[in-house]
């Protein structure tokens, strides 16, 4: 309130406040000397507003780039996610390249959890699965496309790791499993004639059904189902064989072959075998579910193991080995007398000397 002109003041109102007397009103610039209003600079002093740059001194604001160093503001793409992406891309670009579209939705749910996401991966694709390798017998698949022979496929089984799946193929290879109950006609439980109804490029080319040829039948040697067996190797290069399912412990006479490394089934799905000839007849099969030419398996069966090579020259005479210390001088062989051996006669009773 502004102070009162004339030198008398009229009579106050009651209470006096407001009123024009020579005690200036509350809060004006005269009731409190030379302090400026609430609020202004000059109450403050040299300290400024609350929040004003001179207020905080050189300290920059929250999420300036000078208050938080060469790190951007909140909401930008730092450099460790970029690593994450880039990472990324290299380990599904080794272990399962159909992942790659994925991978920034991928980073985007795992934000802020990287290392659970590479915790999943590691034990995904690295840790469980043994190397695909083993020893047992090979059997052998004709193809044919369209009519045109194309060779033969090779395969070596691995029944000294897993003997059931194993021994299931080579069954359905041979066609000892006699015939299947679960079709009306009479179909026999054993590969040949059947096809390779699914392929995807890059990835596999499935086949075995040999009840309805489309994926969606097909049965062990004994018919029915078996369990997986406990070794579940790597899924991570072009011609390993491994048992098709519809999820766990669901084998039956359905399999694929790999055209390309894929780790993502590993623990999924029971590496049981490996084309070792005709690796190059895979060039042959056309991506399709089912393909427009499919191969087909004309003849299949045990492949008959490679004979050992025979020399030329008849076998060396043999003779027992040396009994003696080695490096012991073997004992010289006492010459043999052209005349016949001299009469002996007994030894003398006598004392000696008498």
């Amino acid at each position: 309130f502004a102070p009162a002109a004339a030198p008398k003041p009229a009579p106050a109102a009651f209470g006096g406040f407001g009123s024009p007397g020579a005690a200036p009103t509350f809060g004006s610039a005269s009731k409190l000397g030379t302090a400026p209003t609430f609020g202004s600079p000059a109450a403050l002093g040299s300290t400024p507003a609350f929040g004003s740059p001179s207020a905080l001194g050189a300290a920059p604001t929250f999420g300036s780039a000078s208050k938080l160093g060469t790190t951007p503001t909140f909401g930008a793409k730092t450099p460790e996610k970029e690593d994450h992406r880039a990472k990324l891309v290299e380990f599904y670009q080794k272990h399962n390249p159909g992942k790659l579209d994925t991978v920034d939705a991928t980073l985007k749910k795992y934000a802020g959890r990287e290392h659970e996401l590479w915790a999943q991966l590691k034990k995904k694709y690295q840790e469980q699965a043994p190397e695909a390798e083993g020893t047992g017998p090979r059997c052998f698949l004709e193809l044919e496309k369209d009519g045109e022979k194309l060779g033969r496929l090779v395969i070596q089984l691995f029944a000294d790791k897993v003997p059931k799946t194993a021994e299931n193929f080579r069954m359905l290879c041979t066609g000892e499993g006699g015939y299947s109950q679960a079709t009306f006609a009479k179909t026999k439980r054993c590969y040949a004639s059947t096809t390779f109804h699914r392929v995807i490029s890059d990835f596999m080319a499935q086949g075995g059904d040999f009840t309805r040829g489309d994926g969606t039948g097909g049965e062990c040697w004994q018919g029915g189902k078996f369990a997986d067996e406990a070794c579940k190797m790597r899924h991570d290069r072009r011609g390993l064989l491994s048992m098709a399912n519809s999820g766990p412990n669901t084998n039956g006479s359905q399999f694929f072959i790999l055209l390309a490394a894929a780790r993502h089934l590993d623990g999924k799905h029971v590496v049981f075998g490996e084309v070792v000839e005709g690796l190059e007849l895979l060039n042959a099969f056309e991506a399709g579910t089912p393909p427009a030419k499919p191969v087909k398996i004309t003849a299949c069966g045990v492949a008959e193991a490679a004979a050992p090579a025979k020399s030329s020259y008849p076998p060396m005479p043999t003779k027992a080995p040396s009994k003696l210390p080695f490096g012991a001088p073997a004992p010289a062989a006492a010459a043999k007398s052209a005349y016949p051996p001299m009469p002996t006669k007994a030894p003398s009773k006598l004392p000696f000397g008498s």
